[in-house]
């Protein structure tokens, strides 16, 4: 449990975060350990300092909440994106046997990049090595329903896998596809449902989503560029003469 704090100055741009639940060092310590695991990991926060005393940590700035990101508008495209950089970031940690236990849109950070969207993945507080058990006690019935973007397994104190992290995402998609009133594709829809079956082993995998987001991609620049190209090969209209009486 922490508190962060933006810090904004001419050549600064960063986010202190005090560690304030009944263990901050612990607390400290552990999102510390896995954070700086996973420095050479494409979309994550970038950790810039460390102050035991207090205990802080400081990292980058990496933009807005995802879920204030989509309390505007947004081109389904662009979500896409979003959706498959956070795939990708998911697939690299758990590659490297790290589980992240918490992923929900408040713990992704996004800032335009060239008019693209830039996601980064924050809050390592929850993660745990692949096969380690997150809870060691069991939650009672109200802490599940609080957390109930956290896989069951993971809540019921069985051991953290891959899976787990895909059943939050795909709980994280679903509401935030819900709250922009945004249709998916029927595949997209299939690994969603897929994705929060109880047993770990029936759930498919980001390379799943990854790869349904790519043909949607293709399928969408072969359309614009058909439509680019039949623009192109249409005769010039003709002008038509207009004549006018004077009186």
């Amino acid at each position: 449990m922490g508190l962060c704090t933006r810090i904004l100055a001419s050549e600064t741009d960063i986010v202190i975060k005090t560690f304030t639940g009944s263990e901050p060092y612990e607390d400290l310590f552990t999102e510390l350990k896995y954070l700086h695991r996973v420095q050479g990991v494409t979309g994550v926060q970038k950790l810039v300092g460390v102050a035991l005393k207090l205990p802080l940590l400081i990292t980058e700035f990496d933009g807005i909440s995802l879920y204030k990101y989509c309390c505007k508008d947004i081109e389904k495209n662009k979500f896409f994106i979003i959706l498959k950089n956070i795939c990708r970031t998911v697939k690299e940690l758990n590659m490297l046997g790290i589980i992240h236990n918490d992923i929900k849109s408040d713990n992704i950070c996004v800032k335009e990049s060239h008019g693209e969207p830039k996601t980064s993945l924050i809050d390592f507080g929850n993660s745990t090595e692949k096969g380690d058990i997150l809870f060691k006690r069991r939650l009672s019935k109200h802490a599940k329903e609080t957390l109930d973007w956290i896989a069951p397994e993971v809540q019921e104190s069985k051991v953290s896998t891959p899976e787990s992290d895909a059943y939050s995402v795909a709980v994280m998609t679903e509401e935030l596809t819900k709250n922009l009133n945004m249709s998916l594709p029927r595949e997209m829809q299939n690994w969603i449902k897929k994705c929060q079956e109880k047993n770990p082993a029936k759930r498919p995998d980001m390379d799943d989503l990854i790869n349904i987001i790519d043909s949607k991609q293709r399928k969408r620049s072969r359309t614009e560029y058909d439509t680019e190209e039949e623009q192109q090969q249409q005769p010039p209209q003709k002008r038509t003469k207009s004549y006018c009486t004077l009186i």
